[in-house]
């Protein structure tokens, strides 16, 4: 029983908020491998920078084009979604 109960936190624990940060005039503009190396570091420089709120997160990840990042709670999406127009590069 024990068991279980921890596997049900476990799967809680994963879900989370899917955002996707890509191009304005995306799908004709992509993001190349380049590119998403570059932005996914940017991200990580502002997290570690920890100016005010840092942002909790599953993973990042290179998707078709776009940089995908699944966030675990609807405040990091928030940020994401407030430093990502801002990020130079």
């Amino acid at each position: 029983m024990h068991r279980l109960e921890g596997q049900r936190k476990y799967a809680d624990d994963l879900k989370g908020i899917r955002t996707v940060v890509l191009p304005l005039n995306y799908p004709a503009e992509t993001l190349g491998s380049e590119e998403l190396t570059v932005l996914q570091d940017l991200l990580m420089e502002e997290i570690f920078r920890g100016s005010g709120y840092k942002a909790s997160f599953h993973g990042v990840y290179f998707k078709e084009g776009m940089l995908q990042v699944d966030y675990k709670d609807e405040r990091s999406a928030t940020w994401l979604r407030e430093i990502a127009p801002k990020l130079a590069g």
